[in-house]
């Protein structure tokens, strides 16, 4: 979604604000970001063709949907979904892996990063006032006090 009217979506402003390198875009018209360099945090890998990432919902919507989410206006629903707090740029295989799958069923390959990951969730859960099943939350509960312990 372009909610600003400067013709980059939320991926592509996203690809700009994060890169830790000037980008290059695909057009003149910068619109579309070609190249940079991005750190995936899920993978630990660094990246320098936009192709290879996806925009991903730390939160995935699904998954909010399912947790108290479809409750939401069309306009909650929408800041949900563009919401940076829940957006990271990862390795594409990944962001598929992980669909959407809570921490109780997935966490990123890079074993530095799942506890970021896990605070980050329920971060965002907790924002949005979503709700875990008992069985996610205590899985979640056990791996958030390893990551504290």
């Amino acid at each position: 979604m372009d909610g600003d009217g400067d013709c980059q979506n939320t991926r592509h402003e996203l690809l700009i604000s994060t890169s830790r390198t000037s980008v290059s875009f695909k057009t003149q018209k910068t619109c579309n970001v070609k190249e940079g360099e991005w750190l995936d945090p899920y993978s630990g890998e660094v990246f320098h063709d936009s192709i290879a990432l996806d925009l991903d919902h730390i939160v995935p919507l699904k998954f909010a949907h399912g947790h108290g989410g479809d409750k939401w206006s069309r306009e909650k629903r929408q800041a949900f979904a563009n919401d940076r707090e829940n957006l990271l740029l990862v390795k594409a295989s990944l962001n598929r892996q992980k669909g959407a799958k809570g921490p109780d069923e997935w966490l990123p390959a890079n074993h530095l990063f799942r506890c970021d990951y896990i605070a980050k969730f329920m971060y965002v859960m907790d924002k949005y006032d979503l709700k875990l099943v008992s069985s996610e939350k205590r899985q979640i509960d056990k791996m958030l006090s390893a990551c504290n312990g």
